[in-house]
């Protein structure tokens, strides 16, 4: 029995008799036969792009994957010699959108343990990498061709995640900091939480989220409004703008296994809640939820833990939950992104889904690797879906995976 909301918030289900169930078995043969043809899932190219290094060994571990605007492909992570050593060097490569490799470097920064949290590029394709070591931030720029022009090390060794206003660039982590185009910090300013991250505004403001409060902030560093989290938030929170100046976030609360989602206007004050309670086998580990608008700006809620994925499609406007489904997985999602046609792609280090615009799962396939914690991420571009991980090799090294996927709306009709 299929289930969706009604307008008053029941679900309603048919009765099926012998005729309705002949009907869905020829249905279901002839859906069969139409995925095998399907070629959602084969990819344009696969690529495993070379490293400068020529230690066999080495360990490449992906962590972030970003296009620029030629629809270049950058995918960067950590480097070291083997497992179980330190001494931990950032890595990039770029490849052409037909997956030709035009360079990879690099990056040894002062100290030890480099982890990239964030990527992010310019409109001259310049490349910045925030990240952490074992004592502190860092956020580096590189040339469109790989050149380092500079690198600053500031705060402590939190999370750090990056955003454009205008011409500058701003990194939430222990603080927020404002760099100019040298690399110098312009202002800082803190929540006085242990983690923030930071959402650019249109209108050049800073959206600031941590476990306990959600702030709007002038580029000066001026708070203009605040307002609190729920009670005990993780730090697994997302932001997203909508139009009108109003907010969306999304919020995971461990101890009711609770996953909410709050709309806000310019003034902080809430517009509406959903609230899903989520059943799923391990609540220890789940992934941080991830929050989507499709182009008419509904919003698409999703989390998961290593076995299954919960997902949900919000109304904007009231915050109806319009449908929510949950499927079965093997990995915890890393990414999540949705066409202009509002397919969704999820993924993960080994598994990638695509959905349909009413959730319904259409076509998945696993990826190289085999590690069920296996790192990766992936990005829509111009010429298709790109995805990335890093792969067991025989000798117990990881190298890195990289595919593109075609995005063609005739792949993502419904089987049923």
């Amino acid at each position: 029995m299929i289930e969706r909301p009604t307008d008053s918030g029941k679900s309603i289900g048919m009765p099926i008799g012998f005729g309705t169930c002949f009907a869905i078995l020829f249905t279901l043969l002839m859906s069969l036969n139409s995925c095998s043809s399907r070629s959602a899932l084969t990819p344009d190219w696969e690529q495993f792009p070379s490293h400068t290094s020529s230690n066999e060994q080495a360990h490449l571990q992906l962590l972030k994957l970003v296009t620029d605007s030629q629809g270049n492909l950058l995918s960067t992570g950590t480097t070291q010699n083997a497992f179980g050593k330190r001494n931990r060097m950032l890595f990039v490569h770029k490849q052409t959108p037909d997956g030709a490799q035009l360079w990879s470097i690099t990056i040894d920064i002062p100290d030890d343990e480099e982890t990239v949290t964030d990527i992010l590029t310019d409109d001259e394709d310049s490349i910045y990498l925030a990240g952490k070591n074992l004592n502190q931030n860092f956020l580096v720029k590189l040339s469109r061709q790989g050149k380092q022009e500079w690198l600053n090390q500031f705060g402590t060794a939190k999370s750090a995640n990056i955003c454009r206003l205008s011409d500058q660039i701003v990194v939430g982590s222990d603080s927020i900091r404002i760099f100019d185009e040298s690399g110098e910090i312009k202002s800082e300013f803190s929540q006085n939480t242990p983690a923030t991250t930071v959402n650019c505004l249109a209108d050049g403001t800073l959206l600031t989220t941590s476990a306990t409060a959600i702030e709007r902030y002038d580029s000066n560093g001026k708070r203009l409004w605040k307002t609190d989290a729920p009670q005990n938030t993780s730090q697994m929170i997302r932001s997203i703008e909508l139009s009108g100046n109003r907010y969306a976030l999304a919020f995971w609360i461990p101890a009711e296994n609770s996953l909410q989602v709050w709309s806000l206007d310019q003034q902080g004050i809430i517009s509406w809640q959903q609230k899903f309670n989520i059943s799923m086998k391990n609540r220890a580990m789940k992934s941080a939820p991830l929050l989507l608008k499709t182009k008419d700006e509904q919003l698409v809620v999703t989390i998961s833990d290593r076995y299954s994925s919960f997902i949900a499609k919000i109304s904007h406007n009231d915050g109806r939950a319009l449908w929510q489904e949950q499927h079965n997985r093997t990995d915890l999602l890393k990414a999540a992104v949705i066409d202009d046609g509002g397919n969704i792609f999820l993924f993960g280090g080994s598994q990638t889904q695509m959905l349909n615009s009413d959730g319904e799962l259409v076509e998945e396939r696993r990826l190289p690797g085999s590690a069920p914690f296996i790192t990766g991420d992936m990005a829509l571009g111009k010429d298709g879906l790109f995805v990335a991980n890093s792969v067991n090799q025989a000798n117990q090294s990881l190298k890195i995976y990289t595919a593109r996927y075609p995005l063609l709306a005739s792949n993502f009709t419904p089987s049923i």
